[in-house]
């Protein structure tokens, strides 16, 4: 694992069978040449080892970190999106959102679960996570995955 000067995650590198892939800002695992782990990295970042568990749970950190700097800054539009997973697996694979919920851009709060046919409905599953009575994973979404995953649910 990367992390910056705020020991913030920037990459997370795991090694299988002599390949190794890097989580970074792309938000996707990419294979990394063997023997350039480093240059995956980026230059000055302190670099640790740890183990699989604590990797998993770090690149999540960064995606979340990731995803929200590019819902405020970069996604635009009037509807922010968020998908929940039952796994923190599962939040690697976009696709395997299984709930969608909407909130008013600027707002985490009174959001709306994607029922299906178009529909929303009132939730406070996100209200429920952040105030810490729930704990599932969760990322924040782009306008284009949110469409994707509610085609996909119909």
């Amino acid at each position: 694992m990367a992390e910056d000067e705020r020991s913030e995650p920037v990459a997370v590198v795991r090694r299988m069978a002599g390949a190794a892939e890097a989580y970074t800002s792309n938000l996707r695992w990419e294979p990394v040449p063997p023997g350039r782990e480093l240059e995956a990295i980026g230059p000055h970042r302190t670099v640790r080892d740890i183990s699989p568990g604590a990797g998993l749970v770090l690149a999540h950190r960064l995606a979340r970190r990731v995803r929200h700097v590019k819902q405020r800054h970069e996604w635009g539009g009037e509807v922010w999106y968020f998908g929940i997973y039952e796994t923190l697996e599962e939040t690697f694979d976009i696709d395997a959102t299984r709930l969608l919920i909407a909130t008013d851009a600027g707002s985490k709060w009174f959001g709306r679960r994607y029922a299906g046919q178009g529909r929303w409905e009132p939730t406070r599953r996100l209200d429920d996570i952040w105030r810490g009575l729930r704990h599932e994973d969760h990322l924040a979404l782009s306008p284009a995955e949110a469409e994707r995953i509610m085609n996909r649910l119909g």
